[in-house]
C-alpha cells in the first residue's frame, strides 16, 4: 500500500511523481557508495552500471515506481547490522511491493547465522511491525480485499509479458496453465535454499539476486491483470 501512499505528499504539493522516483534512483546510487567506498572502484560500480545502462534512468523518469521498494530495501541491506533499523526498512519494502518477500528465507537464514536466533526475531518482528503499520487502515476497512490484493499476484488470472520460459505460452506456442508457473516460482525457490544454506557463507550475499532467477529469467518479466 506504501507503493501510492508516498505519491501522496507529492501531489498535495504539486510535484511531479518521476521527481520523487529519480531524486530515490540517485540516493540509493549514493547510499550504496558511502556505504561500500572502503571496497574502492567497485563502490562506484552501481553508478557506472546506472550510466551505461539507461533503463535505470529511463524507469524512474517513465514514472515506473519500483525503485521505491529498491530503495528501502536496498537502504535495509546498507544497514544490515543495525538490526531494528534494517528491519524496520525492509518492513517498509514489504508494504510497497510483494516481490522482497521472495527474500525473506535467505534474508533471515543469514541474520540467523550472522547473528543468532535471538536477533532474527528482533529482526523478522521490526519488520512485521512496519509493515502492518502501513496496512493496518486498509487491513481494517477490509481485511478479504486486502488479502486478495496482497495475493492476487499468485491467485488471480494474469496476463504475462517478457522474457523467460513463459515466453512459449505468452507468445501462443503452447499453452501453459497458471499452476506451472506456481510449481516453478516455488521449486526455484526452494532449490536455491538449498543451494545457499549449503554454500554459506560463500554466498552471502547472493540471495539478492534471486527474485531475478525465480521470477523474471524463468518465469518471465512481469505479470499483467
Amino acid at each position: 500500500m506504501l507503493s501510492f501512499l508516498v505519491f501522496i505528499p507529492t501531489v498535495a504539493l504539486g510535484i511531479e511523481s518521476r521527481v520523487v522516483l529519480v531524486a530515490l534512483t540517485v540516493a540509493l546510487l549514493i547510499a550504496i557508495y558511502l556505504r561500500y567506498r572502503r571496497f574502492g572502484w567497485l563502490s562506484i560500480l552501481p553508478i557506472l552500471i546506472a550510466l551505461v545502462d539507461v533503463n535505470l534512468v529511463y524507469y524512474p523518469v517513465g514514472s515506473v515506481p519500483d525503485v521505491v521498494w529498491a530503495f528501502l530495501l536496498g537502504l535495509s541491506f546498507v544497514a544490515i547490522k543495525r538490526i531494528k533499523l534494517s528491519g524496520a526498512l525492509y518492513g517498509l519494502s514489504l508494504a510497497d511491493k510483494q516481490i522482497p518477500f521472495i527474500i525473506a528465507p535467505y534474508l533471515l537464514y543469514m541474520i540467523y547465522k550472522e547473528n543468532g536466533l535471538k536477533e532474527t526475531i528482533v529482526y523478522a518482528t521490526t519488520a512485521s511491525a512496519s509493515f502492518l503499520l502501513v496496512n493496518a487502515p486498509f487491513i481494517l476497512l477490509s481485511p478479504k480485499y486486502w488479502l486478495s490484493a496482497m495475493l492476487a499476484p499468485e491467485t488471480d488470472n494474469l496476463i504475462g509479458i517478457g522474457q523467460g520460459i513463459g515466453m512459449v505460452s505468452f507468445i501462443g506456442y503452447y499453452q501453459l496453465s497458471g499452476t506451472y508457473f506456481k510449481l516453478m516460482e516455488l521449486f526455484t525457490a526452494l532449490m536455491l535454499l538449498v543451494l545457499y544454506i549449503r554454500e554459506y557463507p560463500r554466498y552471502k550475499f547472493s540471495f539478492i539476486a534471486f527474485p531475478i532467477l525465480i521470477f523474471f529469467s524463468i518465469i518471465g518479466s512481469f505479470l499483467i491483470m
